[in-house]
């Protein structure tokens, strides 16, 4: 098992009695002391579940990372701990703290790229729209030889601004020339009638009207 997952296995039974370790043979562990009082053994105990420690191991002379938790098969109660090198856990976090980096980087990369797309299509479709403005509010010749500002919202508000004085001249244009319309129509002393496509009545001048008795 040791072997299998790269750690140091050891099976402890519940009055702490140390019954097999991975890194050692069997006269060795009949001479290891009684694993009882193991802080991650008493959390196991106590909670449970799974405890952990970090200490120096004084049988491999190393600091070492422990976890261990309770078992129970057969009517056996014990413990189950592993353990690491201290070593080993911090060249795996350094890798995962390089990997985490790297991913971090590419993902700067990413998103710098996909933001610098992404500006630009707005840009475009912001740019097609402030032409557009001008065309309605400008000749198109001089809209179409004439150079955008560097604030492309600053023309666009501009041209809407513009869009909107020349959409009001225009509606007070219709509007004199509808009184004029009006004002003729009325003076005619011929009868005028105007039908829309559903022959329905549209217009009707005085004269018209005077043909009506009430």
């Amino acid at each position: 098992m040791g072997a299998a997952m790269s750690v140091r296995v050891t099976v402890i039974d519940e009055s702490g009695k140390v019954l097999g370790d991975s890194e050692l043979d069997a006269f060795s562990v009949s001479e290891m002391e009684n694993h009882a009082d193991r802080p991650e053994c008493v959390i196991a105990r106590e909670e449970g579940g799974i405890g952990f420690s970090r200490r120096y191991s004084n049988t491999i002379k190393t600091d070492m990372l422990y976890a261990a938790s309770v078992f129970e098969r057969s009517g056996i109660r014990g413990i189950i701990r592993v353990a690491m090198p201290l070593s080993e856990v911090t060249e795996a976090l350094a890798q995962l703290k390089t990997s985490l980096a790297v991913a971090g980087v590419f993902a700067l990369v990413l998103v710098l790229l996909l933001g610098g797309v992404g500006s630009h299509l707005i840009a475009r479709v912001l740019r097609r729209l402030i032409l557009s403005a001008r065309v309605l509010t400008t000749p198109a010749i001089e809209s179409r030889n004439s150079n955008l500002a560097a604030d492309d919202f600053g023309t666009l508000a501009q041209s809407i601004d513009e869009m909107s004085k020349h959409l009001d001249n225009l509606m007070r244009t219709l509007a004199q020339e509808r009184d004029q319309f009006r004002a003729v129509l009325e003076g005619m002393h011929e009868a005028v009638i105007a039908v829309n496509s559903d022959n329905r009545v549209t217009i009707v001048n005085e004269s018209a009207r005077a043909f009506w008795v009430p």
